[in-house]
């Protein structure tokens, strides 16, 4: 079985709300691709939960390499507070993780 690296990024939110906007992603994810399993979405992350890195990235694509360096396709999708590139510059979040596939 194989592993397709899924990413997101959502607008900056707090810690608080950061797991119910994933859900919403999950949602959609299932919506499009059904329930079937090894869709290369994140509807197939383990437990539909994220693991918030405190780490400090200069950019989406540090979060990027970090993410699928570290990742593992069974365990759960990882989300990064990151700045968004624009000018002036926000944060956004960034989420990542390979999935089965």
């Amino acid at each position: 079985m194989g592993g397709i690296y899924e990413e997101r990024i959502i607008p900056a939110c707090d810690n608080a709300e950061l797991p119910a906007k994933f859900e919403a992603i999950v949602k959609e994810c299932q919506y499009e691709s059904g329930h079937g399993g090894y869709s290369g979405t994140f509807a197939e992350k383990a437990g539909r939960s994220i693991i918030r890195l405190y780490a400090s990235f200069a950019s989406i694509e540090e979060a990027r390499d970090y993410i699928q360096e570290h990742n593992d396709k069974w365990g759960p999708a990882m989300a990064a507070s990151v700045p968004d590139g624009k000018d002036p510059p926000s944060q956004v979040w960034y989420i990542g993780g390979w999935c089965s596939s």
